[in-house]
């Protein structure tokens, strides 16, 4: 069992104690990044930071200055050992507790079968695009996808549109182009989406449900998994295409590229 080390708020603890009455804790009031690794560096960290301080702003919550979550990232990598891949993560209550860990991250490499959400996601909710501790409803999918047979759920919004999965952006494509849903439709703008899109040609666009069924691949986009195929939407069967595994490809190599490991 690893003996990984963590920071709370100002200092390296072994262990930490979850603090009963913090109502940030019980009700899930904050805001969290979560960051792939590679042998110990972190990828687009000041992408997540940014969006950090955006979820924060959003929700009303004062950050912690900026070089304090730096100094805590710094401890936190430099104490614990390094792994191939990890999950840095960084979280900030509403109560002012800042608290950083990093763990191994095990990729998975299976296509994902998504299920559809039966609920509606609606694209003008007043938090949408914010990465909030308050998780309820983007579990409750997970597990209701898992508890089918699937891997993930697919949200669709009020005006029928694909807006995400659970965890990660979804990716379609058609005609030569890769595409993926617009902010509009209530996705969070991912960092690994953005990078697409900046780096990779991928276009904003709109996907209506019916449409699932016309597309040429599909795929979930998202910091820790990078780009996963998805090989099955409800009856709707995907190939695991060439330009699937390119991009998948590539865009790894990219990165690795961009950190020099």
């Amino acid at each position: 069992m690893l003996n990984l080390k963590v920071w709370h708020n100002t200092q390296l603890v072994d262990q930490y104690q979850l603090p009963a009455l913090s109502a940030a804790w019980l009700m899930g009031d904050g805001a969290f990044e979560t960051i792939r690794t590679y042998l110990g560096k972190p990828f687009a960290l000041d992408h997540h930071l940014r969006r950090l301080q955006n979820s924060l702003s959003q929700l009303h919550i004062k950050s912690p200055l900026a070089g304090d979550i730096t100094t805590g990232i710094n401890a936190v990598m430099a104490a614990n050992s390094q792994f191939e891949y990890g999950r840095l993560r960084v979280t900030v209550f509403s109560d002012g507790q800042l608290l950083i860990s990093h763990m191994p991250y095990e990729i998975n490499t299976s296509p994902a079968k998504l299920m559809r959400y039966p609920d509606t996601k609606f694209s003008g909710y007043s938090i949408s695009g914010t990465k909030s501790t308050s998780y309820a409803e983007n579990f409750r999918a997970l597990r209701l996808a898992q508890s089918n047979g699937y891997d993930d759920c697919v949200f669709i919004n009020e005006k029928g549109e694909v807006v995400e999965g659970s965890m990660a952006n979804i990716l379609w494509f058609k005609d030569g182009v890769w595409y993926t849903p617009k902010t509009s439709s209530g996705a969070l703008p991912g960092v690994t989406r953005a990078m697409l899109i900046e780096s990779f040609g991928i276009q904003e666009s709109t996907l209506v449900e019916s449409d699932l069924g016309r597309v040429e691949s599909l795929a979930l986009v998202s910091s820790l998994r990078e780009i996963q195929g998805v090989e099955r939407y409800e009856s709707i069967l995907y190939p695991i295409s060439k330009s699937l595994t390119e991009l998948q490809s590539s865009f790894h190599a990219w990165v690795r590229d961009k950190l020099g490991v």
